[in-house]
Formats: C-alpha cells, sequence, structure tokens
C-alpha cells in the first residue's frame, strides 16, 4: 500500500496478513492535504485506489508571556526582558519582537530549548516604558502577543 498526498508518494507499508496496512507520517505541514491510498493488486485482488481523504493541519497555537528584570531602573541603563513563547506543542523556532508602544526596542531568536528570547535594551529617556513582547507567526505556529509590561525609568 502506498499513500499519497495531492500525489505525491508519502510513504508505503506491506499489508498484514489479515489485509489491512497502517502508515503513519512523520511529519504535517499545515494545510490542506488530500490523501490517497493505491494498492498494486495481488492475484486475485485488483489494483485500486482510494476515493481523497482531505486533512486539514492547523498551525499551533503560542502563548507570549513577558517578564522584565526590574519594573523601575535608572535611565541609561539596561533592563533585561525575558518573552517566553509556549507552543501548545512541539519545539518553537522564530522570533520575538520587543516593543515600547510603536517603538520597536529590538528584536530576538527564540531558542528552542528554553522557549525564551531575550533583549537588553538601554532605556535612554526618564518615563514610563509600555513594553510588550510579540512572537511572529511561520509556517509551523501561530503569532501571539504578551500583556504590557510597564518599566519606569527614573
Amino acid at each position: 500500500m502506498q499513500w499519497y498526498d495531492n500525489g505525491k508518494l508519502l510513504g508505503s507499508a506491506g499489508l498484514t496478513a489479515i489485509g489491512t496496512a497502517s502508515w503513519e507520517p512523520n511529519t504535517w505541514m499545515p494545510g490542506l492535504h488530500k490523501i490517497t491510498v493505491s494498492y498494486k493488486g495481488y492475484s486475485p485482488n485488483a489494483a485500486g485506489t482510494s476515493v481523497i481523504f482531505n486533512q486539514t493541519i492547523n498551525v499551533t497555537s503560542t502563548k507570549t508571556t513577558l517578564m522584565a528584570s526590574g519594573a523601575t531602573v535608572t535611565h541609561g541603563q539596561t533592563v533585561k526582558l525575558t518573552a517566553t513563547v509556549t507552543p501548545a506543542y512541539g519545539t518553537i523556532a522564530g522570533t520575538v519582537t520587543f516593543k515600547s508602544g510603536a517603538t520597536v526596542l529590538g528584536t530576538a531568536s527564540v531558542n528552542g530549548s528554553t522557549k525564551q528570547a531575550t533583549l537588553s535594551p538601554i532605556l535612554k529617556t526618564a518615563g514610563k516604558y509600555l513594553i510588550t513582547a510579540s512572537y511572529g507567526s511561520n509556517a509551523d505556529f501561530s503569532a501571539s502577543a504578551s500583556a504590557v509590561v510597564t518599566v519606569t525609568a527614573k
């Protein structure tokens, strides 16, 4: 038995003694997959192909949280920002953008092992900074954004 996705061979498996076969994919990309199974035939059974089975794979949802090394810092000093991006399942990859209001403070890559991205921007002027961390979507994971964390630079 051979399994196909929109005509492209995915894998194959032999029939068991009772005439069944199974195959499990090791990866699925998000989107619509048009799956068929083909049997080459063996006397006295004729060859055949199944009807199309539509399988939809969704991207994995994520949740982003943000922590700052302190709620109050001295202006001109750095503040360590740590975003944690937690996927519903899988090993996360991608980039987090840190912003204060509409101003981009910087970006950092997510470490797949720790699920964290860190940035240590310098808060150049005194005032309140309303900081968020946004994880950008990719082919496997959906976008998510943290709640606002307020850091005051004195």
